[in-house]
């Protein structure tokens, strides 16, 4: 978040950007950041965690959920268009709930210049929902 005091991760984006966060709150809301943190794994002694499949306001908003879990996000970073992409993220991670709230905003969001994107990407995961 914006404050890193007392954070005890990084998550690197292979641009180099940089978010802190606490292990805690990822693994209560992530079995995989958990199975990082849990077992003996690079993640759990460096306390880093390198990120090379999201984008910096992907993973700005996956961490944001986790702490608030409210899916919210800045108008300018043009998200709604690639709700998509914070669904595969939030797939890795395994955040379910994440998940679902990614699939009722693309349901509400879907229009004529992305009906097809999203329809085609509900078909390929399985998202009955669209």
């Amino acid at each position: 978040m914006e404050s890193a005091i007392l954070s005890d991760c990084t998550q690197v984006l292979t641009d180099g950007k940089k978010f802190t966060a606490h292990r805690n709150i990822l693994a209560a809301h992530s079995p995989v950041f958990a199975a990082m943190f849990q077992n003996e794994m690079k993640e759990k002694a460096t306390g880093i965690c390198k990120v090379d499949d999201a984008t910096s306001d992907v993973l700005d908003v996956l961490i944001r959920y986790a702490y608030t879990h409210e899916l919210t996000y800045d108008e300018s970073s043009q998200l709604c268009a690639r709700m998509d992409e914070l669904w595969m993220a939030a797939d890795k991670c395994d955040m379910k709930t994440l998940r679902s709230a990614c699939e009722v905003c693309m349901a509400e969001w879907m229009e004529r210049s992305n009906a097809l994107r999203y329809l085609v990407f509900a078909q390929e995961h399985g998202i009955t929902l669209l």
